[in-house]
């Protein structure tokens, strides 16, 4: 949660060379094998406040996920090769959560905690905290950026990012970057399934969301002023 260094004293590259700085400005050992977002002065793109927010911004600019691993190591990489594990046992009791075997996923909130007091020759029983909403919700960030390229060319670009709580997963981004007055536009969108369960274990509540990327559609677009230039790609993914 450290304040992100000024833009200038950022390294000059793509995404893991700023992300790499980033890191070891925290002390936090990095695991990032592919380059990420790159052609250009990465760190011209960075808006957040703190280095979490950098890095979590810079990771979906460049289509990757951001976490720190049981080790205390921040791990970026694509979520089609490496999905988090953590080696935290949550429920060994034999009850479980309703997941018609479809979720992929599963986060885990905690909320409140149970404390005990006396009071007189009774025992009354406390809450600390609030247990927060089940129903997931719709985070947005939005940005531009300039730059002049190694060509001499003046490159503008802009982007909204949008993802869905407390999964911290992608649900929508628009990318549109500019250059010799053509804009080229990348417009990504997810449709997600999902449930949750409020459960108690000891004196701790927590809430689970079990949730499923069950499609999206990638678009890119290609303009000259007014005039669409002689292709326009569109692809649809969907689960087999």
């Amino acid at each position: 949660m450290r304040t992100t260094p000024p833009s200038s004293r950022l390294p000059k590259g793509g995404a893991k060379a700023v992300i790499s700085d980033l890191a070891s400005f925290c002390g936090v050992p990095l695991s990032m094998t592919e380059d990420g977002l790159s052609g250009f002065n990465v760190r011209s793109a960075v808006t957040g406040s703190t280095c979490a927010e950098a890095i979590l911004e810079l990771a979906m600019l460049s289509g990757y996920i951001a976490y720190i691993d049981n080790s205390g190591a921040l791990v970026v990489t694509s979520p089609a090769t490496a999905n988090p594990t953590f080696d935290v046992v949550l429920d060994d009791s034999g009850s479980d959560i309703d997941l018609d075997g479809y979720a992929t996923q599963i986060t885990v909130i905690v909320t409140r905690r149970k404390e005990r007091s006396s009071s007189g020759s009774e025992l009354e029983t406390h809450y600390k905290g609030t247990t927060p909403s089940t129903r997931p919700t719709e985070s947005t960030k939005s940005g531009s950026f300039s730059y002049t390229d190694a060509g001499g060319q003046e490159v503008t670009g802009s982007y909204s990012i949008t993802t869905l709580e407390a999964f911290g997963v992608l649900k929508e981004s628009t990318r549109a970057i500019t250059r010799d007055g053509v804009t080229v536009t990348t417009h990504e969108s997810h449709n997600y399934e999902w449930k949750s369960k409020t459960v108690w274990r000891g004196n701790q509540e927590y809430v689970l969301f079990a949730y499923c990327d069950t499609g999206y559609t990638l678009t890119r677009t290609v303009r000259r002023a007014d005039v669409s230039l002689p292709w326009q790609g569109l692809a649809i993914l969907r689960p087999v």
